[in-house]
């Protein structure tokens, strides 16, 4: 056989061919889907980021739709990689944010807790300063009722306000029975470093069982602490009958 003969048999005719074949263009779409779905990923740092999954979910969705059926371009691959890293920042974002919630709820109990039981203790003074951020209240041992008589102008008008509204009133009647329990979450508002929350609170004792509250509170965060997670200062900054 001479060499002459060699381009005529089949495994040669098949390598050329192959290699004379142009490659399908790379889809504009799938490289779309995929950035976005890498943008996503930021969205469990922050709800704020919560529509970037949405959008990556929804952009992922219609190119890979698209891609399936059309064999003259490429990368539907990428547009599943992309739609995949949407679904699972979605869900770790939503997760994320209902444990944060599940925290400063717990914690917010705690503190509105300790405030209804020492407003209903009769200990109307030391429950003003839970309504006075940490870093302004009084230094221990001060006598707290000679301090808040004597203020003037608009503290003294808004702690007397206070000790008079109907709230404060049904809570101070109460006693020092009262048990207060959490009852459900109302509201929670992120602004930088400060957290506004809104609790129900409800008394589990007689005579006044059943006696229902809303508590509102304001968390704010500052500096860094030995074990490197940010200090966090509560104080109570409203008290109503729930709705």
């Amino acid at each position: 056989m001479s060499t002459t003969d060699l381009p005529n048999r089949p495994a040669f005719q098949n390598l050329e061919t192959e290699l004379g074949v142009d490659r399908a263009p790379l889809s504009r779409i799938a490289v779309v889907s995929l950035l976005i779905g890498i943008a996503s990923s930021l969205a469990p740092l922050s709800t704020v980021l919560l529509p970037v999954s949405i959008i990556a979910m929804a952009v992922g969705a219609v190119a890979v739709w698209k891609l399936s059926g059309d064999s003259g371009v490429r990368g539907v691959w990428l547009a599943q990689l992309g739609l995949g890293l949407g679904v699972f920042s979605s869900v770790w974002a939503v997760a994320a944010t209902s444990g944060r919630h599940a925290y400063l709820f717990a914690e917010a109990s705690q503190h509105a807790k300790l405030f209804l039981q020492v407003l209903s203790g009769g200990d109307k003074y030391e429950a003003l300063e839970l309504m006075v951020p940490e870093t302004g209240r009084q230094i221990t041992g001060t006598n707290l009722k000679e301090y808040y008589e004597q203020q003037t102008g608009m503290t003294e008008s808004d702690y007397k306000q206070f000790l008079n509204a109907g709230p404060t009133r049904a809570v101070m009647s109460v006693g020092k029975q009262a048990d207060w329990q959490f009852a459900r979450s109302l509201s929670t508002k992120v602004n930088g470093s400060l957290t506004y929350i809104a609790l129900e609170m409800v008394n589990q004792s007689p005579p006044s069982q059943g006696l229902t509250v809303s508590v509102k509170l304001q968390r704010q965060t500052e500096g860094v602490a030995d074990d490197g997670k940010p200090m966090a200062f509560w104080h109570v900054t409203g008290l109503e009958f729930s709705k």
